[in-house]
């Protein structure tokens, strides 16, 4: 029931029907959803600890690996977030844990960590996404050549990018008709971006008082 609901939300969105999910389980009971979950809110849950719960067990540990911040490097803190959803991804054939993440996503703020930030807190903390939060907030100080503010946009920038990256890879992966790159070079590929995103220098810094940003009326499209 939860592989075939994590399918359906992951291709058609999280407004698929109860009844094709439970049909596509192969269920009869028209309740099964109830019956096993409690709840539509507690099956999405569970399909998140299904796969949250191992990715985030492992990204604990190479956290717990890393340098001190004065010596960690964005390259491993990108591979933090990234190395634990890409062996989850590889676990399975197909794949629909990137695109569920994404249609979360989807639904959610572009600093999505504040909302975050509030269910852990709700929580005691004692939930599988601490580890996540404490990785975001590690990054954001990382960036020491940007604002805070620039900071926290540049991060959710960036880890979303990383997940709608996976998504699409997860999709061309069971076209057949799209040539296929292996996992772990689209991964090394994706990192390598991902840093570059983090690392770019502040624009806020570098454009202060020269008036060639988007808001300042100095944009030009390409007609003119």
């Amino acid at each position: 029931l939860l592989l075939a609901a994590e399918r359906l939300i992951a291709t058609r969105g999280f407004d698929v029907p109860s009844r094709e999910i439970i049909a596509e389980a192969g269920h009869r009971n028209k309740s099964a959803i109830q019956y096993y979950y409690g709840s539509r809110d507690e099956m999405v849950e569970a399909i998140w600890y299904l796969h949250g719960a191992p990715v985030n067990l492992y990204r604990a540990e190479i956290v717990a690996a890393l340098p001190p911040a004065d010596e960690v490097t964005t390259r491993e803190l990108i591979d933090a977030y990234l190395v634990p959803l890409a062996r989850e991804l590889g676990s399975y054939k197909p794949s629909y844990w990137a695109r569920f993440n994404e249609r979360q996503l989807l639904l959610s703020p572009l600093h999505f960590v504040a909302d975050l930030q509030i269910e852990l807190i709700m929580r005691d903390n004692a939930h599988p996404l601490y580890v996540l939060f404490l990785l975001y907030k590690q990054t954001e100080q990382h960036l020491t050549q940007l604002t805070r503010e620039e900071a926290v946009h540049r991060v959710a920038l960036t880890f979303r990018f990383i997940m709608h990256g996976l998504a699409t890879w997860e999709r061309d992966s069971e076209d057949e008709s799209t040539p296929m790159i292996e996992l772990s070079d689209f991964v090394d590929d994706l990192a390598g971006l991902a840093v570059s995103m983090l690392e770019a220098p502040s624009y806020l810094r570098a454009s202060s008082g020269h008036g060639h940003g988007i808001g300042d009326g100095s944009f030009e499209t390409m007609d003119g």
